[in-house]
């Protein structure tokens, strides 16, 4: 019950940053991410398809000469594939954009890959809320690679409530504040 006023709360502050400003965010986030040694040395990115107000960095899967890959929800799974091209991508399982599993290779191997988790907010400890299906932590919880979040200023707070599923991301990228890591 907790989770489900935060999640209701945080989009209600997101959805609310103008759009000039969430411009200047997004472009902001994406230089962080690019600054991290992380995603200079990942041969592959790991990305969301950015829903509502959620951070853009869709310009990170056609740049730097990295594969990127998307999330395709399936069965109550979370499977990446290869796709740079997210024109074509049609809504999936959860309405969000997502590439077509019938013409797009399953990511093999995850090794060397770097992972952009979505969060509606984000705390110190680099525990997130996400929309409560759970994907990314189950994912997470078997994932060896680098995991970080993006997310705006009124977003990134002090502490979140944590079930002992909740996963935390290694890093966060925060608009104004800058790489922030947690272990």
């Amino acid at each position: 019950m907790v989770k489900r006023a935060l999640r209701t709360k945080f989009k209600t502050v997101r959805d609310d940053i103008p759009g000039y400003e969430h411009a200047l965010y997004c472009a902001e986030l994406v230089a962080l991410i690019r600054s991290m040694p992380e995603y200079k040395a990942a041969s592959k990115l790991l990305l969301y398809y950015p829903i509502g107000k959620e951070p853009d960095l869709l310009t990170l899967a056609s740049e730097d000469g990295k594969k990127a890959a998307f999330p395709v929800v399936r069965k109550g799974k979370m499977i990446f594939y290869n796709s740079e091209n997210t024109e074509s991508f049609r809504p999936g399982a959860l309405g969000i954009p997502e590439p077509d599993a019938n013409s797009c290779e399953p990511v093999a191997d995850l090794a060397g890959s770097f992972c952009v988790v979505p969060a509606l907010a984000l705390d110190r400890r680099g525990i997130r809320i996400g929309y409560g299906g759970g994907y990314y932590d189950k994912f997470l919880r078997a994932y060896s690679g680098f995991s970080v979040c993006a997310v705006f200023p009124e977003l990134f707070v002090e502490e979140l409530p944590a079930d002992r599923h909740d996963v935390p991301v290694n890093a966060a990228a925060v608009a104004c504040r800058g790489v922030i890591r947690f272990n």
